[in-house]
């Protein structure tokens, strides 16, 4: 339901409440090895990411299309743009869906046996979409999700530990993580209105 009710989520506040049908009904836990990222999760990550639907210089000069997704290293050319032509948005989320998988496979040797939703999964895949999977191992997260049980109720906590980007808090990078904590504790995809502490860009 929405009725522009107000609640907390740790540090953040939220305005209304994620729709029904933003709610996917966990099945049951599975080691990460069984997983690959849902369409659900290409779109909830599709929700942060710019969308381009032609070849483009990224900001350090790769060529890029779509949701981000690398064509190669080096400016584009003519070639590429009759090559790729134009994406829809929906070509754009097939790829996104693919590149996500191919990142978060770099956390799960980290966590091969911990048991997880499909949601929970997701979580972790827009995690490692946003920031590579370089810093997982040893990370707060890994060391959480490690433990004997998993201390899964820890990992919200922990997403938001990756708030900063050369030293400076981002606002956005904590909506980002506020909602993947949210879709990890409560399998909500819906993406909600969050109000960034003072301190935050």
């Amino acid at each position: 339901a929405q009725d522009g009710g107000v609640f907390a989520f740790g540090d953040a506040v939220f305005y209304g409440r994620p729709t029904v049908a933003g709610v996917v009904v966990p099945t049951g836990r599975q080691v990460p090895g069984n997983l690959q990222v849902s369409a659900a999760a290409a779109s909830f990550i599709a929700s942060y990411e710019g969308f381009r639907s032609q070849p483009y210089n990224d900001p350090v000069g790769h060529c890029t299309i779509g949701y981000g997704h690398l064509l190669h290293q080096g400016n584009c050319t003519q070639v590429d743009r009759n090559k790729w032509g134009t994406w829809t948005q929906a070509e754009a989320k097939g790829w996104l869906q693919q590149d996500a998988d191919r990142l978060v496979n770099g956390i799960k040797p980290s966590i091969a046996t911990t048991p997880l939703h499909q949601h929970e999964f997701d979580a972790l895949a827009s995690w490692a979409y946003n920031l590579g999977y370089g810093g997982f191992a040893g990370s707060g997260l890994d060391i959480q999700l490690s433990k004997s049980p998993p201390n899964y109720g820890a990992v919200p906590g922990e997403l938001l530990k990756w708030v900063n980007a050369n030293g400076v808090k981002l606002c956005g990078l904590y909506r980002r993580r506020t909602n993947e904590g949210k879709l990890f504790s409560t399998s909500s995809y819906a993406i909600v209105t969050v109000t960034c502490p003072s301190g935050y860009r």
